[in-house]
């Protein structure tokens, strides 16, 4: 579906979870983006601008790149209970996905975490209020209809949500938007670890993104056969060489950004 390319490579497992558990999810938060948040406060109101990424030595630095793209986030106060990877990571998934996948559906409120993160990087972005588990709405809130127009022009569409715990809010939503006249071809989750009871499954895991290879979610009915699924990979920070290289190809994305905006006023 996604060229993806030499970024993935199999990989032996990881864990994703299916049966609801009671227990509340404790995350593991990366260092990069704890030493990111003390390097944003280095900067008068915690405002950065793109040129703010390189060291002293004029070179661009990861931690720099985490904090920009923090300081662009809404979420960054409360980036402990959303990051179990890295911002540097959602972005590049981002770049990544952006080969095929032309906009985004944030599944409200948690989900808008990180589609946030997408919009950022150039996506168009809309935004549906349902939760099954959490909120216990027995059907999406009806959508805006300008978001609805925007989103049917479009030729595949990612979902995206904090996580996976009995597939029921990811079915409504799908199903509400196929109803719709959308199609929405993906589901992209913000953290790697699903608060449920852990079963093996295989993915293909790649620098920044990890896609789900094991049929078990679509056989239990419990995801639609239809969806891609993705997650960041939280492993990342293990690596120094390939979190470096990383950021390196988002702050180029963003500065390629910046400048065709620039040439667009």
């Amino acid at each position: 579906m996604i060229g993806i390319g030499l970024e993935l490579r199999l990989e032996p497992r990881l864990k994703l979870r299916l049966v609801p558990n009671t227990k509340p999810l404790r995350i593991k938060n990366p260092l990069i983006s704890k030493n990111a948040i003390d390097r944003l406060s280095e900067f008068p109101d915690r405002n950065m601008s793109i040129s703010d990424i390189r060291n002293t030595e004029g070179r661009i630095d990861k931690e720099l790149v985490e904090a920009y793209l923090l300081s662009k986030w809404s979420r960054r106060n409360a980036w402990d209970m959303f990051l179990d990877a890295p911002l540097i990571v959602h972005a590049d998934a981002a770049i990544l996905l952006s080969n095929y996948y032309d906009a985004v559906v944030g599944i409200q409120t948690a989900g808008t975490a990180y589609s946030e993160i997408f919009r950022l990087m150039g996506f168009s972005e809309a935004k549906v209020d349902y939760s099954h588990y959490k909120k216990k709405m027995s059907a999406p809130q009806e959508m805006d209809k300008d978001q609805v127009e925007m989103l049917r022009v479009k030729r595949h569409v990612l979902l995206v949500d904090i996580d996976f715990v009995t597939g029921e809010t990811v079915r409504k939503v799908y199903t509400y938007l196929t109803n719709l006249g959308i199609n929405v071809e993906g589901i992209y989750f913000g953290i790697s670890v699903m608060p449920a009871n852990p079963e093996l499954l295989k993915w293909n895991k790649g620098h920044s993104l990890v896609v789900l290879q094991s049929s078990e979610p679509y056989a239990k009915g419990l995801i639609p056969r239809k969806l891609e699924i993705y997650a960041p990979n939280s492993s990342i920070e293990n690596n120094e060489q390939t979190a470096n290289w990383i950021a390196m190809r988002v702050a180029e994305y963003l500065i390629k950004k910046r400048e065709r905006s620039e040439l667009q006023e």
